[in-house]
């Protein structure tokens, strides 16, 4: 189960932002279907974020402190946040 939910996070946090990368880049917004994927790369990247706070505030492994800037991490550092979270601090956090 723990590796299924670590899969599903790289895959939110890869597909999320490289969705929201490409239509920027080329300004797919006006293509047809463009706001889909725009939505779609919103909401993956939304389900990794309240997955990721979720298991760091329930954590019992952490003091509030280390709560606090692996939040701020997050929420601040966008995609570079979230892969030092999945590579670094994960594996201290989630149960």
């Amino acid at each position: 189960m723990k590796t299924i939910k670590t899969l599903f996070l790289w895959l939110n946090l890869i597909v999320g932002y490289s969705l929201a990368m490409l239509i920027m880049l080329f300004n797919a917004i006006k293509w047809h279907g463009g706001a889909r994927i725009l939505l779609i790369s919103i909401v993956a990247v939304l389900l990794f974020l309240i997955i990721s706070l979720w298991e760091i505030i329930k954590s019992n492994r952490i003091n509030t402190a280390e709560k606090i800037l692996w939040i701020i991490c997050l929420l601040f550092l966008g995609v570079l946040g979230g892969i030092i979270y999945l590579i670094a601090g994960r594996r201290k956090i989630a149960l």
